[in-house]
């Protein structure tokens, strides 16, 4: 008789995970499909946030290392960036226009090896 409830349980557990997991993807024949996007939609959209202020953060941490300390040249900042700073000369001018240089060749190589498809002669 034990085995029996246990089968029961078990097959309502998993007709339970079954229905979640229907709950979540849309449907064609329900009328509730919105309903089931705002997971998925809330999962991305935390995803996306997460990815775009990490970025925002490495831009940041890559403009003070390489702009400010390897080139010498401290662009001048607004008061959300931590207060008014403005603009002086490099110390070392020729510097400034390497490291952009250096830039795009990293992002280039970067593009070719993550994003083969993305070569061509750009926009139409």
């Amino acid at each position: 008789m034990d085995t029996g409830a246990r089968g029961t349980a078990e097959r309502s557990r998993r007709r339970s995970l079954r229905s979640w997991g229907a709950r979540l993807l849309p449907a064609d024949d329900t009328d509730d499909s919105t309903a089931r996007w705002v997971v998925p939609a809330v999962l991305i959209g935390a995803v996306a946030g997460l990815g775009a202020a990490a970025l925002f953060g490495l831009l940041h941490l890559c403009t003070g290392w390489l702009l400010e300390s390897v080139a010498g040249y401290r662009p001048y900042r607004t008061s959300a960036e931590g207060g008014f700073r403005t603009l002086a000369g490099s110390d070392r001018p020729w510097l400034v226009p390497l490291v952009a240089a250096g830039g795009a060749l990293v992002a280039t190589g970067f593009a070719l090896w993550l994003a083969p498809e993305a070569r061509g002669h750009g926009t139409d």
